[in-house]
């Protein structure tokens, strides 16, 4: 399971639909404040990890993943955003940064590293983490993970088939 938060309704939709083909479940949330509700209810479904937008209105993505991180420090938090060039103390608890468009590939490949690192630990993983301001597409190297000694176990299903020459 995955979470996206954006307030992009398009791109919620594409994330989703992108996972279910990529055999994935996934959820996705408008804002900030009514994902960090979501985690406050009896209904939250934890995630194997999280992935958020940075410039959304009433609260940016980097103030979400300091909530996230107040409630969980070992959820895995990746950002997907046009905005590479942001900095801010949150962002030392960030896995992978996604620019956008982004490839679907890049999306299968980060959500295949977290689930390896997650099942393996980050030793196991050949995916380094993107530094902000990297705009550069992801490349197999290794991997830094931040919560390298923390990386819990859980179940998936396998991954299946992807896009191959969409942009997105």
């Amino acid at each position: 399971m995955f979470h996206y938060i954006d307030d992009e309704a398009t791109l919620r939709d594409l994330f989703v639909d992108l996972m279910k083909e990529f055999g994935h479940n996934a959820m996705s949330f408008s804002c900030p404040i009514e994902y960090l509700n979501y985690m406050d209810s009896p209904d939250y479904a934890h995630p194997n990890a999280v992935f958020t937008d940075i410039d959304m209105p009433k609260m940016s993505g980097f103030e979400l993943i300091g909530n996230i991180v107040k409630a969980n420090r070992n959820l895995k938090i990746a950002v997907i955003s046009g905005r590479a060039d942001i900095k801010h103390e949150n962002q030392k608890h960030v896995c992978f940064f996604i620019e956008k468009p982004f490839h679907p590939n890049q999306l299968k490949e980060i959500t295949s590293s977290l689930i390896k690192c997650y099942f393996e630990g980050s030793d196991s993983v050949k995916f380094k983490c993107s530094k902000f301001g990297e705009r550069e597409e992801f490349t197999h190297s290794d991997f830094q993970c931040p919560h390298k000694k923390t990386c819990n176990k859980f179940q998936l299903e396998p991954a299946i088939g992807h896009r191959q020459n969409s942009r997105y």
